[in-house]
């Protein structure tokens, strides 16, 4: 007979086993740590610089620290590439007031300023860490290239992106290609004389390294005095009682910021300001409820080429709302584009110990109270979406490029505001001494195509771990990059029966975030599949949309009497009337290609995340 007695000692067998398992892993974790911990004192040619656990890749040059995140370690080859390029942050990069910047663009914000300063020092300290470690040079370029075909056929222009990040990422691919110039089908035609124009000095950003200072004694003191010290905030920084080697690091990261402040920094203020009147425009020419969300402003600002020609600007100044859209946008931005300040290094420090944050997990195995559960969820919904954070900005931006309306909009007229005058009716109305002023115009709307999509998992035991983690940021990443889309989308579980988590219409509140972090805790028994895509059809095919389009998760063979059958009957039916797909998440699951008509088996569990955005892509473009 089962005891109480039985049932408390199974628990603590199970939470030795986790202890026992939490801690092999964090040995590992510790392990790799030292071997990247050696590599960074090689790269540097000195041991004082440390690795740490943090947040995201950060670096501080007066810590003399690099924090790299602990779920990057799987992959060591582009954690020595990031490793090698945040050293070099350490070793060459010293912030100082930023640029000299003119009174009449004191408006412009510093975070749009760290970014530009940003930009620009990444090639300069990947050239020069290349100098000192070839093999570093060897990894970045590694690296590069995989990021380069990961973004193959994306065109910035095509990206609902400002123009004066368009321009700071062409800056980047070209150094990625070895200065080969961008053509006018990857970037906004606007753009290319202003790269030309800037490319020289681009290059000379990059080659601008603490070899190149030809000045010694004497006149290395005069010269960081009178180039280095005017760009600190206090009165004087005695650069000139330095040593020599910091006194060149610090000259030449000077030199580099004075070539910035010519025709470079020119353009990428013209442009800022540009974005900040398209965005002034585009929020004239919506409703007051879609004024208040930043993605809508942004998608019609910037969701087409420039059709202006910016010096023609000049002068003009953007309201407040938009200069406040425009430096909140670039905010948003720092962690994604690299941005590295000391608040930055200081906010990406772990704040908690690993030993604290394992009492916590025992603590919530044990049992915590609701509101402690509630928080465990969201940190869970958090990290889990930090892990594909990049992977939603990309989903949105190339699936709102496939959804994109293919008729141009027309200009309405009869309006008494607008953003276009019909001449010819404004001065008949002045003809005939008419009042009206519904001589304006307006764009009309096109509709977009209309879809709906429900993303189906497995939940059985076999996805226990790695696996249901996987599967919660593929969620999260199908949830949030469809819902900033607009499109209808649903999620549901599946083991005996479907469990619906979140419906269609669902909104992103932290409610819907704790259902879809507590997937994770719903993983267990056997996986009746053809009832599910039978329950999961039924309720996707009655969105009155044009299309629909149903995901099926697996890691395994359906289960029960004449299971394998079923399902073949079931999908039969099914996929005349929605876009059906299985995925096969781990190995030995080539069976899903058996079953559905379209399929992709054996998919790393790494790698499941990627692949739901690959899927809506092709079946979207397919149809």
């Amino acid at each position: 007979m089962y005891t109480d007695d039985d049932h408390d000692d199974l628990l603590r067998r199970i939470r030795n086993q986790e202890d026992s398992n939490q801690a092999i892993m964090e040995s590992w974790e510790v392990q790799r740590l030292d071997e990247l911990s050696a590599l960074v004192a090689g790269l540097a040619g000195r041991d004082d610089i440390k690795l740490q656990f943090g947040s995201r890749w950060a670096w501080s040059a007066t810590q003399k620290t690099v924090l790299l995140p602990k779920e990057d370690l799987h992959d060591l080859h582009r954690c020595r590439a990031i490793a090698s390029h945040e050293v070099g942050h350490v070793l060459f990069t010293r912030h100082m007031s930023q640029l000299n910047i003119a009174a009449e663009f004191k408006h412009i914000p510093q975070i749009f300023l760290h970014t530009m300063h940003n930009v620009y020092e990444d090639p300069r300290i990947e050239v020069a860490v290349g100098k000192i470690y070839p093999g570093a040079e060897h990894w970045l370029r590694e690296l590069h290239q995989i990021e380069e075909t990961e973004a193959e056929g994306e065109a910035l222009k095509d990206a609902p992106i400002p123009a004066a990040m368009q321009f700071f990422f062409a800056h980047i691919r070209e150094y990625h290609r070895d200065w080969k110039p961008l053509s006018d089908t990857e970037i906004d035609p606007v753009l290319l004389p202003m790269l030309e124009e800037t490319r020289a000095d681009r290059i000379a950003m990059s080659e601008m390294l603490p070899e190149c200072i030809r000045e010694e004694g004497e006149d290395l003191d005069a010269a960081c005095i009178s180039e280095v010290d005017i760009r600190y905030r206090e009165a004087t920084s005695n650069s000139a009682l330095l040593g020599s080697v910091e006194q060149k690091k610090k000259l030449s990261q000077a030199r580099m910021m004075s070539l910035m402040e010519g025709k470079t920094r020119e353009y990428a203020f013209a442009l800022y300001e540009l974005d900040a009147l398209r965005i002034e425009m585009a929020m004239q020419d919506m409703d007051s409820a879609d004024r208040l969300d930043p993605y809508k402003v942004f998608q019609k600002a910037f969701g087409s080429p420039m059709d202006v020609d910016p010096t023609l600007l000049e002068g003009q100044q953007a309201g407040h709302k938009a200069q406040e859209m425009l430096r909140e946008w670039y905010e948003r931005q720092r962690v994604v584009h690299g941005v590295s300040t000391e608040s930055d290094f200081r906010n990406a420090k772990c704040k908690k110990t690993d030993e604290r944050n394992g009492r916590r997990r025992r603590r919530g195995r044990r049992g915590d109270s609701e509101s402690d559960q509630t928080q465990s969820l969201l940190r869970t919904y958090d990290e889990m979406r930090q892990k594909v954070a990049d992977q939603i900005q990309k989903m949105t931006q190339e699936l709102q490029n496939v959804l994109r309306p293919t008729k141009a909009a027309k200009w309405k007229d009869g309006y008494s505001s607008g953003s276009k005058v019909n001449l010819r009716r404004m001065l008949q109305r002045e003809a005939r001494n008419q009042g009206d002023l519904d001589f304006w115009q307006r764009k009309t709307e096109v509709s977009k195509r209309d879809v709906a999509a429900t993303l189906l998992i497995d939940l059985s035991g076999s996805m226990q771990g790695k696996k249901s983690e996987a599967a919660l940021q593929g969620a999260i990443l199908f949830w949030e990059s469809l819902h900033a889309l607009g499109i209808s989308a649903s999620i549901s579980g599946f083991k005996r029966t479907r469990i619906p988590i979140l419906g269609f219409g669902d909104a992103i509140v932290q409610s819907n975030r704790k259902k879809i972090a507590n997937m994770l805790n719903l993983v267990g028994s056997v996986n009746h599949d053809a009832d599910a895509v039978q329950s999961a059809f039924e309720e996707l095919i009655r969105q009155p949309v044009d299309q629909h389009v149903l995901i099926v998760i697996s890691d395994g063979q359906p289960v029960g009497e004449n299971a394998e059958q079923r399902l073949l009957q079931t999908i039969e039916q099914v996929q005349k009337r929605v876009h059906l797909v299985g995925l096969g998440l781990g190995e030995d699951t080539r069976h899903v290609e058996q079953f559905y008509p379209h399929a992709k088996g054996e998919i790393p569990v790494f790698e499941l995340a990627r692949q739901i955005g690959s899927v809506m892509q092709k079946v979207l473009r397919r149809y």
